[in-house]
């Protein structure tokens, strides 16, 4: 009988050792999974470059979605006698692109394009007469005041489309006006700050449209033509 026992009590210890050691085989290696102990640093590296990779693959970099172009005063095409610089434009108003990109929501104060005071008067307007997509959209003022506004819009063809703001106001006709004649493989409108580049003052606001290369077309004088 006593030896019976200790037959047993033997083999109840050896089990709880094997059990022990499982326990402790497999804390070890999953603590080596997750780099905690025996790493070496090319492990890390590694295990480092894939993460990232899987990061990259979910958030593409900013610098990757978005491509600025410069702006070069110099590279102006039609009207070479100002300096221009960035400008953000009208607040207030704004100029929303449909899911379809075959129309634009045109809404805001009118006291913001006529100077009066504010009147808590809104408007909205639907523009939907293009025959091809709209790249994007943009309100721009041009000289200095928002008397003379437009509504630009970049074509998914290069060429750009606009609305006078004043004229279809008073006409109560918002709508494209057309093409801008001459303004072709366009690629980004901006709203810019101009300023005379042989005098201090007489500065302004205006319209570009942009090409790939950089070189642009200042939207002024061809629009008020």
């Amino acid at each position: 009988m006593e030896e019976g026992r200790k037959k047993k009590n033997t083999g109840l210890i050896v089990t709880i050792i094997i059990l022990i050691l499982i326990i402790v085989g497999m804390g070890v290696y999953i603590a080596y999974d997750k780099g905690v102990i025996f790493k070496t640093s090319a492990d890390v590296e590694e295990k480092k470059g894939k993460v990232e990779k899987e990061v990259e693959k979910e958030e593409p970099k900013q610098e990757e979605t978005q491509k600025p172009i410069g702006l070069d005063s110099d590279k102006c095409i039609n009207i070479k006698d100002f300096n221009y610089t960035a400008f953000y434009g009208l607040s207030g108003v704004t100029a929303r692109l449909s899911s379809d990109k075959k129309s634009v929501n045109f809404s805001g104060r009118w006291d913001l394009f006529d100077g009066s005071q504010p009147t808590g008067n809104t408007f909205e307007y639907n523009i939907n007469n293009f025959e091809g997509e709209i790249a994007e959209v943009l309100i721009g003022s041009f000289g200095q005041d928002n008397y003379h506004s437009a509504i630009i819009y970049l074509m998914s063809d290069g060429t750009v489309e606009y609305t006078p703001i004043r004229k279809a106001k008073e006409s109560n006709d918002f709508k494209s006006y057309g093409k801008v004649n001459g303004v072709e493989d366009i690629v980004r409108i901006k709203t810019v700050f101009i300023e005379p580049k042989n005098s201090p003052t007489g500065g302004g606001v205006s319209v570009i449209a942009q090409k790939a290369d950089g070189t642009f077309y200042n939207l002024s004088e061809m629009i008020e033509a």
